[in-house]
């Protein structure tokens, strides 16, 4: 018995559809990627291309802003899964981008991962504000890597 090609919902978004190869199983033909969204606060240019292109090709889809102000208005109109944060940005400090993430209402609670150059009082203070982890510079970009994906997971 000749199986005909059978079209669901799902399968006419281009992801499933039954073969007429005898089997009844529906094939995945495009796979859909989930690429956990990185929102990365850093002020030095260098280090947040560069981290940029790492996580990129780790999976991730990375936005990144150079200071808190504009790190605010992002998380106010765009959807993330987690944030890259350094303590030591301009126009408003990551202690103070804390405080206000946390006290904003009309921004979703999101997991932070920290990459610091600043002192350990100060990543400590961080840390009172709900901090997943803490990455001191220089950091390796696997362990941020792995670091954000817990976050997104487990945070």
């Amino acid at each position: 018995m000749r199986n005909t090609a059978m079209k669901s919902q799902w399968a006419s978004d281009a992801l499933f559809d039954l073969t007429d190869q005898g089997s009844s199983l529906p094939r995945l033909h495009n796979p859909v990627v989930m690429r956990e969204r990185v929102l990365m606060v850093e002020d030095d240019e260098a280090l947040r291309t560069g981290m940029a292109e790492h996580l990129d090709a780790r999976g991730f889809d990375v936005t990144c802003v150079a200071d808190g102000l504009t790190a605010l208005e992002q998380l106010l109109f765009a959807d993330f899964d987690v944030i890259l944060l350094d303590l030591g940005i301009p126009r408003m400090s990551g202690q103070k981008l804390l405080h206000e993430l946390r006290r904003e209402r009309e921004i979703p609670r999101l997991p932070i991962v920290l990459l610091t150059g600043s002192d350990i009082q100060d990543a400590e203070r961080a840390a009172r504000h709900g901090v997943f982890a803490v990455h001191r510079k220089p950091a390796k970009a696997r362990h941020i890597a792995q670091s954000l994906r817990s976050a997104v997971y487990y945070g």
